[in-house]
């Protein structure tokens, strides 16, 4: 939608570029004709014509003017904010996948050691020091910072 209203303005200003280049160069055939022109009031009509040609020329570039950093800036917004932020959110929909992921492998084990413990079976890796339990946390531990963190990144200021 972006690149189409950018290109489209693009368009938009070129074409504006070119009609004020013809309105110029009209208002020159018309001073030149002002300047050949025997009869005086003939002359002095051709002369104003071609003046106020001139000045649509020169409030058209002014205007030109304004409106290419406004282009520049939506070009900007499209080329370079739109992805930053696209990227951005992609960083924090994986890592809230991966800091949920922890999270349902950390209730699985928690289960699964009920289930043991209702049925009072042993688990082998409770019974082995929990190592694969307590890596599991820990895990879990850095994804919820590194989501924490990257979650502020991308909360959208509140308006209050």
């Amino acid at each position: 939608m972006y690149r189409g209203l950018v290109d489209h303005c693009k368009r938009v200003l070129q074409a504006h570029v070119d009609l004020h280049q013809a309105v110029k160069a009209m208002g020159d055939v018309f001073s030149a004709l002002a300047v050949r022109e025997p009869q005086p009031r003939a002359s002095e009509a051709f002369r104003l014509f071609g003046e106020q040609h001139r000045n649509m020329e020169k409030i058209g570039s002014e205007i030109i003017k304004k409106i290419k950093p406004v282009l520049a800036d939506m070009g900007t917004y499209l080329y370079k904010a739109i992805p930053d932020t696209r990227l951005t959110v992609k960083k924090y929909a994986d890592a809230k996948f991966e800091y949920l992921a922890y999270c349902l492998k950390v209730k699985e084990m928690d289960d699964e050691e009920c289930g043991y413990a209702a049925l009072q079976e042993p688990l082998y890796r409770v019974e082995t020091g929990n190592y694969e339990y307590r890596l599991i946390l820990r895990c879990r531990q850095v994804a919820r910072e590194r989501f924490a963190k990257l979650r502020v990144n991308t909360a959208m200021p509140s308006s209050g």
